[in-house]
């Protein structure tokens, strides 16, 4: 069902058409303080949803030259255009059903909204257990995968775990300084700093890995705060230095990060990358460094205060000022933030075959991009493996790859709705033929006041899209495309 809506410099007009209960403001005003973000941004294709007050029908717009839309109770919704810029869009309505909140502007095909291609590789376990040293990697770093589901107690806001990077798979490119200098890295939304590693740094784990020469940057200025994050049985240290930043043709100024000088044990010699640049919100941020994100923001370098990730099997992608809807199906479920550090949220429950099997009373989880795995209380991750089947090996839990298909479902329900793993999604095969299968289930305590928390990691966030709203204090869910 289409009908046209015609867009003039600082009007909207709505013919009569199939959705007389969708209200508009007759005439928006432009948003002249904003022209293009400052930059050529060519017209492209947008998709925005509005909430029928009356009908529950969610019109979707193809619709060019949209800077962005502000959304209110009905018949107070107002466009924002391009200053000067008319156009037209042509309008499909269709049915997507309820939702409590009406949706922002959403990116489709932006230009002006950069998508960073995430880059798979084996992960370091993977890469540890096809050289035959994985178990000799837990001895050296005094870590067991069994014992540390049954008595882990070391976590603290200041102690990453180190096992959270094991299974991590998923890398992108930035750069720093002029001329720039690349570094492969992970994009966490469980913290806030930036590092990479130093020309300085004396450690093995650097050794690999690409470096930072301040020397060759006529950008670089100088900090020299102290820097610290503790990893497991090590810590990295360095300092904090200033240089532009980019990412994905995003030119960040004046970004503090982190030179790393020393970094811990083997884990980061073998790793894939070579540094870490946090997406969690500013209170999380060693040294009260600015995080990335935060200065995008301030320096109008996105369209809205959101970002998106989409890891499914055959794409990879960041998407910086916006979503794509063309990567999930469905509605998006909006899910308020608890607490502004980490992405935290609520679980309503979670259900092994759906039962209630924990979180009976509802509690608190992060969705993090920088944990590979699904972490929860070791009690309760103890009780899951047993159920599931899964047994120590080698210091891990392996499950049989023959019993994919009749091992349970795991259910979490959050914001009233389910959100469901099948054995194939929240197990890990490694070799050909299904030759080995691990758990995607590892029992982390993290002590109050942080914890304690579940964490849905990579495993989760593959099945589902996630948008991370820093506009609304929000994270948006919906299954992801294939």
């Amino acid at each position: 069902m289409l009908a046209e809506i015609h867009l003039g410099p600082g009007a909207l007009s709505q013919p009569e058409g199939p959705f007389p209960s969708v209200g508009f403001a007759p005439a928006c005003p432009i948003a002249a303080s904003r022209t293009a973000l400052g930059r050529a941004c060519s017209p492209a294709s947008f998709a925005l949803d509005l909430l029928s007050p009356k009908t529950d029908q969610v019109p979707r717009f193809a619709a060019p030259r949209l800077e962005s839309v502000a959304v209110g109770n009905a018949g107070e919704q107002a466009l924002d255009l391009y200053p000067g810029r008319a156009g037209t869009l042509r309008v499909d309505v269709g049915t997507a059903g309820h939702r409590q909140h009406p949706w922002p502007w959403v990116s489709d095909q932006d230009p002006c909204s950069p998508r960073v291609t995430l880059k798979r590789y084996p992960s370091l376990k993977k890469s540890l257990r096809d050289r035959g040293q994985l178990s000799h990697f837990w001895k050296s770093h005094r870590l067991d995968m069994v014992q540390y589901s049954e008595d882990c107690t070391a976590f603290t806001e200041a102690n990453e775990p180190l096992i959270n990077y094991l299974d991590m798979e998923y890398f992108g490119e930035i750069s720093i300084g002029t001329p720039p200098q690349n570094f492969t890295v992970i994009f966490d939304t469980g913290s806030s700093n930036l590092w990479v590693p130093s020309v300085y740094c004396v450690s093995k784990a650097c050794a690999k890995h690409t470096k930072f020469q301040p020397s060759q940057s006529s950008t670089y200025q100088a900090i020299g705060t102290p820097f610290s994050i503790q990893y497991g049985t090590g810590s990295l240290t360095g300092v904090i230095g200033s240089d532009q930043v980019v990412v994905e043709g995003l030119t960040v100024s004046n970004q503090q990060f982190a030179e790393s000088v020393s970094e811990p044990g083997k884990a980061f010699l073998d790793a894939e990358f070579d540094g870490i640049l946090g997406l969690a919100y500013p209170s999380l941020a060693v040294d009260g460094v600015t995080p990335v994100f935060d200065n995008m923001i301030a320096q109008n370098l996105v369209e809205l205060p959101m970002f998106s990730v989409y890891l499914s099997t055959y794409g990879h992608e960041l998407l910086f000022g916006g979503f794509d809807p063309s990567r999930f199906t469905g509605t998006l479920n909006w899910v308020p933030v608890t607490q502004q550090g980490y992405w935290q949220i609520q679980l309503d429950n979670i259900q092994l075959d759906g039962t209630v099997a924990f979180c009976v009373n509802s509690c608190q989880a992060i969705v993090d991009t920088g944990t590979s795995l699904i972490t929860g209380p070791t009690k309760d991750i103890k009780e899951l493996q047993s159920y599931i089947g899964a047994t120590p090996v080698d210091g891990e839990y392996a499950v049989e790859c023959s019993n994919l298909n009749v091992m349970p479902d795991v259910t979490f329900t959050i914001n009233g709705l389910p959100y469901t793993l099948s054995a194939q999604a929240y197990t890990l095969t490694y070799g050909d033929s299904m030759a080995f299968c691990t758990s995607g289930f590892q029992g982390l305590d993290i002590p109050p006041p942080a914890g304690p928390l579940w964490i849905l990691g990579d495993v989760f966030i593959r099945q589902f899209y996630s948008v991370f709203d820093r506009g609304n204090n929000r994270v948006g869910l919906a299954p992801a495309t294939p």
